[in-house]
């Protein structure tokens, strides 16, 4: 980073699309972990993060849609979550009472 210089268009353009990657990351990983098992180790490890670093390029920006993601989607389910859910699709009510 210090080559590129504080406040350059390469400094930020990295900083960018480091963001994106991370916030790829969080969308696929944001979820109830006690609902489905987050591998946090391996989303923490200097290993994971060499290997999102590649995704970077310094002469293009990356389209966060294509961000590809850590693992496939069903890697996420496990026997008491077969199928996926929204997480938000039942407001309570002041009552207490679920409504659609």
């Amino acid at each position: 980073m210090v080559a590129w210089g504080d406040g350059t268009a390469d400094y930020y353009h990295h900083i960018a699309e480091a963001v994106k990657i991370a916030f790829a990351d969080r969308e696929e990983w944001l979820t109830d972990p006690r609902v489905v098992e987050i591998p946090v180790q391996r989303l923490i490890s200097k290993e994971y993060c060499n290997e999102r670093r590649k995704l970077i390029d310094p002469e293009r920006a990356l389209d966060i849609a294509k961000v590809p993601p850590v693992f496939p989607i069903y890697t996420h389910m496990n026997a008491s979550s077969p199928m996926v859910i929204p997480a938000i699709s039942v407001r309570q009510t002041r009552t207490g009472r679920s409504r659609r």
